[in-house]
């Protein structure tokens, strides 16, 4: 049971990580506007 609670607090402790990396992603990085041109192709008959 020690070893199935220590397989589960690792797993906690590294999706905490991932979170936290993610938040601070979010929070520090700003995107910058860009203009952006997509061309369509026209459909063939």
């Amino acid at each position: 049971m020690l070893f199935l609670g220590r397989i589960l607090l690792t797993a906690a402790l590294l999706a905490g990580l991932g979170y936290a990396a993610l938040h601070l992603l979010v929070s520090l990085v700003e995107p910058e506007p860009r203009e952006m041109t997509l061309i369509i192709p026209l459909p063939r008959p």
